[in-house]
């Protein structure tokens, strides 16, 4: 009885739960199911490594869908798990594990998960499928990860990579939200991502072997280590660098080439081991610490690059081309820094290795310090640019043009330089040039010598140059003068000039030339300054001292005004003008020619021109006389227009021009004495001239200057 009474009360509970859940059922059943809402077993394992539905309780273990934290890990070949249906879970995703590869693939629809805990296999969206996770993709495994999405695909929310972790992301991802990135993490990515507003940081790494794109609306900063391995970092902005990209650090590890484009970037701090990086025309790259390129050849860098810290070359070959660089550099002494086509706005280079610059453009203040440097094409100092070369050995057959701007040299080693100066060249210390030189310069520019130049074979200096300071040649050198020179302050060339069709002159009054050598002017010109303490007690400096012979042919015309002359060789004047005006010329022999023509102011109120010569005095040609002042007050012994040693011949023709009023004097009175040791222009009334000297005189008002 009682055994049947118990029966018949479990019979009547279990009815009742049998009412109940239908009751509950019926409830339900106007409400429209838009998800699948995982309940039943506890048991939440993927039943065998073996593909199938998401939504297929059969296959999970226990024939049921779980409740509670799905895990697909089953250990075995790769297989794929399909989620064909919107599909919410309230619990965490178990996705891989140790020796577990699974696919988690969505296509065309959404997965809502709190989080995915991800441990291996793959992760990828197709047909505009959306991850929604509310909590984070928790990547934590010992090896690596993938994540894939197409185009029209996105995953939202944030990821977290594990230190020891790599997530591969392959396709065109776009990266949204957060992104950790722990210590010794590392994320790879492949194809094209588009980054929305998306900050990527942490201790850990990521490689770009793809395309980072940002798009119009996006803002990212990427706070870790970015290896650059063949991929790119662009924008599709077109017209501007509207783009900016925030970087902790950016290393170029690949041989494949790398590029940034349209965009912004900003790096702490940046090395490129190999391979290269372009940054397009419409790009920049601001590095704002330090760029190491530490060991491989072959590194390019392009476009524009501002590094706010240095560049440090320890060895290989960094190559900057085609843009413009403010950078300092640090060289060593196996390393080789390649610039070419580009614009170098500033920056000082430390060398101990090797430059080498082709079509360079220097456009601010650069600051070449030490090593050697190899110009092969053309390099450029604008209007604006600075370049000074100090303790460095220059080579190359490459022209350096100074169009407007300043080009210093301090204890430099020049072989057969090119140069041509449009503005100002500044030599502080020392200059050495090797081989056949040449200097060639525009109106108005200036070459000042503060310390010392050094010809060991030729220097021509051409154009129109301003010239100051010391110049050496070695026993085989010269120096060559062709063009327009202007002497600006005192100069010293301790070798031979050579001056064919020179126009050389001076514009300052305390100028000083010396010629430690033979100085030989064919078809010039020479005008020397008017000296500022030069009268008649005291003559304290010479504007010319020639150390050897001074040569005048072929229609040259030298011309001292208020100023010193001093040869200690033989002067030949072939075919050309000496003229003196107030100065003094003191030579060692003098010779003419019959074409020659020696030109000399009288002044009876001052100590007038002299020329005097120290040994013998080889006359011809045509002497002028100019009366510059009233012959009244002419000394009774006439006035010496030369001074010699000895002498022989006489002038061919004394010309006598007034270029004063004479007070009715008659200048065929006036003419030459010859003496033993002068030749006195005097008036003929008190003159005995030597039958053996007869001058032939010619009342001439011809003049010549």
């Amino acid at each position: 009885m009682g055994r049947r009474f118990l029966i018949s009360s479990c019979l009547s509970q279990v009815s009742l739960l049998f009412v109940n859940i239908y009751n509950n059922m019926t409830r339900k059943t106007s409400i429209l199911w838009t998800a699948l809402v995982l309940a039943g077993s506890t048991n939440g394992q993927w039943n065998n490594p073996v593909s199938g539905i998401f939504g297929d309780g059969n296959s999970w273990v226990g024939g049921v869908l779980p409740s509670l934290d799905p895990t697909i890990n089953s250990i075995g070949a790769p297989f794929t798990v399909i989620v064909d249906k919107l599909t919410s879970l309230t619990t965490p995703l178990n996705l891989g594990g140790p020796g577990s590869f699974p696919t988690l693939l969505l296509s065309g629809n959404t997965l809502n998960v709190p989080s995915i805990n991800f441990a291996g296999g793959v992760l990828r969206l197709e047909n505009g499928a959306v991850l929604n996770v509310t909590g984070a993709i928790n990547v934590n495994t010992t090896g690596s990860v993938t994540i894939e999405a197409d185009a029209t695909s996105s995953i939202i929310g944030p990821i977290s990579v594990q230190s020891g972790s790599t997530v591969v992301m392959n396709g065109a991802i776009p990266l949204k939200n957060k992104m950790d990135v722990n210590a010794n993490a590392n994320v790879v990515l492949n194809g094209t991502h588009a980054a929305i507003d998306c900050d990527i940081s942490g201790d850990g790494n990521l490689q770009l072997v793809g395309n980072l794109n940002l798009n119009a609306a996006a803002s990212c900063n990427i706070d870790v280590d970015v290896d650059l391995m063949g991929g790119n970092i662009l924008s599709d902005a077109t017209d501007s660098i509207s783009r900016s990209l925030n970087m902790k650090s950016m290393n170029v590890l690949s041989s494949l080439p790398s590029a940034i484009s349209n965009i912004n970037v900003r790096v702490l701090n940046a090395s490129i081991a190999s391979g290269s990086l372009t940054i397009s025309p419409n790009a920049k790259m601001t590095i704002l610490g330090d760029l190491v390129a530490p060991i491989q050849n072959s590194a390019l860098i392009s476009g524009s690059l501002s590094v706010l810290g240095k560049i440090d070359l320890t060895q290989g070959s960094l190559t900057l081309a085609q843009g413009s660089v403010s950078a300092n550099v640090n060289t060593k002494s196996a390393s080789t820094l390649n610039l070419q086509e580009l614009d170098l706005v500033t920056g000082t280079i430390q060398n101990l290795g090797t430059i080498v610059t082709k079509m360079v453009n220097v456009s601010g203040n650069v600051n070449i310090l030490g090593g050697s440097l190899q110009n092969l094409q053309d390099m450029i100092v604008n209007r604006v640019g600075n370049l000074n070369l100090k303790s460095t050995s220059v080579s190359g057959n490459g022209k350096l043009s100074i169009l407007g701007g300043t080009l210093g040299l301090n204890q430099v080693i020049y072989a057969q330089p090119v140069i041509y100066n449009g503005g100002y060249i500044l030599v502080n210390q020392g200059l050495s040039l090797l081989g056949k030189s040449v200097l060639e310069g525009a109106d108005g520019s200036v070459f000042q010598n503060l310390g010392e130049i050094s010809v060991d074979s030729s220097l021509d200096i051409l154009g129109t140059v301003g010239i100051s300071g010391n110049f050496s040649a070695s026993s085989s050198g010269i120096f060559n003068l062709k063009g327009i020179h202007n002497l600006i302050a005192p100069a010293l060339f301790n070798g031979p000039i050579a001056a064919t069709n020179a126009n050389i002159s001076t514009s300052t009054s305390t100028f000083n030339l010396r010629v430690n050598g033979d100085m030989t002017l064919t078809s010039s010109i020479l005008n020397l300054p008017m000296l500022s303490n030069l009268n008649k007690a005291n003559i304290l400096q010479a504007a010319l001292t020639v150390d050897g012979n001074l040569i005048l042919n072929q229609l040259t015309s030298l011309t001292a005004v208020k100023s010193v002359v001093s040869v200690t060789g033989s002067v030949n004047i072939q075919n050309s003008l000496l003229q003196l005006v107030n100065a003094k010329f003191n030579v060692g022999s003098l010779n003419l020619d019959d074409l020659s023509r020696y030109v000399i102011d009288v002044d009876a109120n001052v100590d007038a021109d002299v020329l005097t010569v120290a040994s013998n005095a080889k006359l011809a040609g045509v002497l002028q006389v100019n009366v510059v002042t009233d012959l009244v007050g002419l000394p009774l012994a006439g006035i010496p227009v030369i001074n010699y040693g000895s002498k022989t011949g006489t002038f061919a023709n004394v010309n006598v021009n007034a270029n004063v009023n004479v007070n009715g004097l008659n200048l065929a009175n006036y003419g030459l004495d010859y003496l033993p040791t002068s030749a006195l222009f005097k008036s003929k009334a008190v003159s005995v001239v030597p039958q053996s000297d007869a001058v032939k005189e010619e009342d001439s008002g011809a003049s010549t200057s």
